[in-house]
C-alpha cells in the first residue's frame, strides 16, 4: 500500500510519515511544495470568483487575530494555516480543502521553524493582507501575484534552499 520497492511512495504514505515525525527526503519535500504552490494559486483564483461575505468576514477575523498575536510578539503558525485554508474554503470545494490540509500536515515541522522567527511572521501577515485585498476586489491577477510572492519568496525560498543538492 505505501510503496512498492523502487517506486515513489503514495502521497498518503508521505503525509503519514510526516505525521509520525519521520524524516522526508529533500526531493519529496521539493515535489510536495511544487504541488502546494500550484494548489494555492488555483485557490486564490477560485476564491476571487466564488467568495462571499462570510468568507471575507472569516479571513478578516484571522487577519485581525494575527495582528493581535503579533502585538504580543507571538508566533502565528496556526493563524497562517487558518488563513490559507480559509482562502481554499472560499473556493467552495470541500475536497480541495481536504487536499490542501494534507499539505499543511506534511509541512508542519518546516513551518514550525519558519514561524519561529517573528520577522517572518510579520512579513507573512503583510502578505496575507495583500492577498485578502485582492480577493476582496475579486482581482485574480493581483491575488495570484500576491500568493506566488508569499509562497515563493517567503516559505519556499527560505527553507527549501537548504534542501537543494550541492552543485
Amino acid at each position: 500500500y505505501l510503496a512498492a520497492p523502487g517506486s515513489h511512495p503514495s502521497f498518503e504514505s508521505v503525509v503519514l510519515r510526516s505525521d509520525l515525525g519521520l524524516t522526508l527526503d529533500a526531493d519529496t519535500i521539493r515535489h510536495s511544495m511544487e504541488v502546494r504552490n500550484l494548489l494555492e494559486l488555483q485557490a486564490v483564483d477560485l476564491a476571487c470568483m466564488r467568495r462571499d461575505a462570510a468568507d471575507l468576514e472569516h479571513l478578516d477575523s484571522i487577519v485581525a487575530e494575527t495582528r493581535a498575536r503579533l502585538a504580543q510578539q507571538r508566533s502565528i503558525i496556526d493563524l497562517d494555516e487558518a488563513f490559507h485554508l480559509g482562502v481554499v474554503a472560499a473556493s467552495k470545494n470541500p475536497v480541495f480543502v481536504q487536499i490542501v490540509h494534507a499539505f499543511y500536515r506534511l509541512s508542519m515541522v518546516r513551518r514550525e521553524v519558519y514561524f519561529s522567527d517573528l520577522k517572518r511572521c510579520q512579513r507573512s501577515h503583510r502578505e496575507h493582507q495583500a492577498i485578502l485585498r485582492a480577493i476582496r476586489a475579486r482581482d485574480a491577477g493581483k491575488a495570484r501575484q500576491a500568493m506566488h510572492g508569499h509562497i515563493h519568496e517567503g516559505f519556499w525560498r527560505s527553507l527549501l534552499k537548504h534542501s537543494a543538492r550541492p552543485s
